[in-house]
């Protein structure tokens, strides 16, 4: 068997799905210096997307994520003949998804504005958007299946799944902006200049920065430029050149920076 043909032990973003009755399975193990230590996979030994699974485990095995866009395209053009043949690409379709499940995509600033509704989301349990609401509200951490659970919603026809998962986000997402208003804040609720780690805002720029040089060269980063342009409170501004993957690229110097200095942060990329 594989070495990668395994659930490993620890797993920071995993995806799964079926095609006909063959299951399909990736999980990432993903350091706190955002590299991927490992890409595992469950796939029938016999299958024919089994070689194709161990290929991309290989290729990307220890990889800082910032490059794992260029190997996976690398991969992709080896196998063009065969995935042309195909409906879909599932290594890469669940390696998207575990990597969105690990960076926690649903949670996106994309549909932060988006309102919620007492439209009817499941027809067959009579279920609306506002029922759900409430039901996240109470839990956070719900999520389809809870959400099935209490309110039966999905589990009729099936059909108003994606719309009950974006449902879900809406009310999650409005949550976390709630929670980001207070980072940036410069002044506490006593009229105290905010003060991160008790540092002075020059002070903190300091830190951030020098533990941005620190990642940007672990990650081999050589070709891009990462400057600080401006803090508030709990708020840091980053300019990002070239553009190219800077959403990504702050994301994960966020939560390596987060692990580093133990406090919540929030960074903002100025485009």
């Amino acid at each position: 068997m594989s070495e990668f043909n395994q659930k490993p032990f620890l797993i920071s973003g995993k995806a799964s799905t079926y095609v006909g009755e063959t299951g399909y399975s990736v999980y990432l193990d993903i350091n706190n210096k955002s590299r991927l230590e490992g890409f595992y996979f469950e796939c029938p030994k016999e299958d024919e997307l089994f070689n194709l699974f161990e290929e991309l485990a290989t290729s990307l095995e220890r990889a800082p994520l910032s490059k794992i866009t260029s190997l996976v395209d690398s991969w992709k053009e080896r196998h063009e003949d065969f995935f042309s043949k195909k409906i879909i690409n599932i290594p890469e379709y669940l390696f998207e998804l575990a990597l969105s499940d690990y960076e926690g995509r649903n949670h996106n600033y994309e549909s932060l504005s988006s309102k919620l509704s007492g439209k009817l989301i499941c027809r067959c349990f009579g279920v609306s958007e506002l029922q759900i609401s409430d039901i996240v509200k109470a839990n956070p951490k719900a999520d389809l299946l809870y959400v099935a659970d209490q309110l039966k919603a999905s589990i009729g026809c099936g059909s108003c799944r994606e719309d009950v998962i974006e449902a879900i986000s809406k009310v999650k997402n409005n949550i976390l902006i709630k929670e980001d208003k207070v980072l940036d804040s410069k002044f506490d609720k006593d009229g105290n200049r905010v003060r991160p780690l008790g540092l002075a805002p020059s002070e903190f720029v300091i830190k951030v920065d020098d533990l941005k040089r620190k990642w940007m060269k672990e990650q081999e980063l050589d070709k891009y430029t990462i400057v600080i342009l401006s803090v508030s409170g709990h708020t840091v501004v980053f300019k990002i050149l070239p553009n190219e993957n800077s959403r990504y690229i702050l994301d994960t110097f966020h939560e390596y920076a987060e692990s580093k200095l133990g406090i919540t942060l929030r960074f903002d990329l100025f485009i």
